[in-house]
């Protein structure tokens, strides 16, 4: 079978509905090796076997969750919800938002069982020691015997779905961008080159992902290399100001964007700016989250991350 059928059959299983996700990420393995496609091996092999904790999910499998927990004592009995003010800091993100780490299998069996027993939301457990030590002091007078956090089985459903939908618009464009499709011609420097952008862009979604709380901020961004409009987009809404965004576009219009030589002296001068405003509190994120959105941010501009 040549690429292009392969290819064929990858389409028509992604939009068959009735097909496993995990029989298409097995045609994508086949694919990956067809064509020396490394990065999507790695992405089919995650999906098929699980993330370990030591690898980075990609956005669609971070949902957020509702805390929530049971209360008695003090004229009330049942379920409210958990303020997320009631926890420390440092512990808001890890019980506000759920990483679904499991294989592709697994979360399409979750979300049939779920459909069998006509249930809308799951939930994930606090561990005792968390409860006893933030919950019960929540409320006047009531204990909180359990807690955890809800989400909506159309969540999980949305994960795998997402995948579905990734591998078909990557074979669609791959098709589209690179005309009379082989083996050969996809190993061609040019056409690897386009075919590893289609699948950051496409797949991966040339993405990061911070947390609101602590040292990170909770954007999700896409940021290909030179482009300002993108850049400038993802800035803005992790609160840089405009005048800000006016320094930094004549800084790199000033020193432009070669890859080799990565920040100028005029674009570091304005991170450090940026740090500094994060520290004196005039931005309102930490200093970690500052340094590590404007690292990545820039450097998907500057091309020198992925």
């Amino acid at each position: 079978m040549d690429v292009g059928q392969l290819m064929a059959e990858i389409e028509a299983a992604a939009v068959d509905a009735s097909t496993e996700v995990g029989v298409i990420l097995r045609k994508c393995l086949v694919l990956s090796a067809r064509i020396s496609l490394a990065e999507l091996k790695t992405w089919a092999e995650h999906e098929l076997s699980g993330y370990s904790e030591a690898v980075e999910l990609p956005p669609y499998r971070v949902i957020a969750a509702e805390p929530r927990g049971y209360f008695i004592g003090g004229g009330m009995a049942g379920e409210l919800q958990i303020p997320l003010t009631a926890l420390p800091e440092k512990l808001r993100n890890r019980f506000h938002y759920l990483e679904l780490r499991q294989s592709i299998t697994n979360l399409e069996e979750t979300v049939e069982a779920a459909r069998r027993k006509g249930q809308g939301e799951l939930n994930s457990q606090w561990p005792t020691e968390i409860v006893a030590m933030y919950c019960s002091r929540i409320y006047s007078n009531a204990t909180c015997l359990a807690a955890w956090s809800e989400f909506s089985i159309g969540q999980v459903r949305g994960a795998v779905e997402a995948v579905r939908n990734r591998v078909l618009s990557f074979v669609l464009r791959l098709r589209d961008e690179i005309p009379e499709l082989s083996a050969e011609k996809l190993r061609s420097a040019d056409a690897m080159g386009n075919a590893k952008q289609i699948f950051n862009t496409v797949i991966m979604g040339n993405v990061s992902h911070w947390n609101a709380a602590g040292d990170t901020i909770n954007i999700s961004f896409r940021v290909e290399k030179g482009d300002w409009q993108q850049l400038a987009k993802v800035l803005s809404e992790a609160g840089v100001a405009a005048q800000d965004l006016e320094e930094l576009r004549a800084a790199i219009d000033q020193e432009g964007t070669t890859e080799d030589v990565g920040f100028g002296s005029r674009v570091q001068a304005w991170i450090g700016r940026m740090v500094a405003k994060a520290a004196d509190g005039s931005w309102d994120v930490s200093v970690g989250a500052a340094g590590q959105l404007i690292g990545v941010a820039l450097g998907k501009f500057f091309g020198l991350s992925n």
